[in-house]
């Protein structure tokens, strides 16, 4: 894993702004660069331009879903020879999304509103689970 936080960068990818903002800073303050897409799409996008160690996605967003998001990503990290981490974020208790989240390998889905320690700390733990 690159020294420090701040050679860190995470992507999340929500179709709530003020959510957005509200983790994004609070990953900022922690040193984190962080990157942010409205859309499935447009989280794909930025997963072809930049590498990533950790995506966290929301499970539903018009479009693309975060679940298929999440594929796509994670088609892109095979390409690149990377390693990211992932995380679910979502509103909606969907045991078929949850299954289809562990079916991609990802493990941590916290439902909104969540406890932003309790995010900070899955957060810390996806980075180095990426890392090994």
């Amino acid at each position: 894993m690159p020294d420090g936080p701040e050679k860190l960068r995470v992507l999340i990818i929500d179709d709530s702004p003020p959510l957005i903002q509200t983790i994004g800073n609070l990953l900022r303050r922690q040193g984190y660069q962080v990157d942010t897409a409205a859309s499935g799409e447009e989280g794909v996008q930025k997963a072809r331009e930049f590498t990533y160690h950790l995506v966290i996605s929301d499970i539903r967003m018009p479009g693309i879903d975060g679940i298929e998001t999440v594929k796509l990503i994670q088609q892109e990290v095979l390409k690149k020879g990377a390693k990211t981490g992932f995380m679910f974020l979502t509103g909606y208790s969907d045991e078929t999304a949850f299954q289809k989240a562990l079916q991609l390998g990802v493990t941590d889905i916290m439902l909104k509103p969540f406890d932003l320690n309790g995010f900070l700390t899955a957060v810390k733990k996806n980075l180095e689970d990426a890392a090994k």
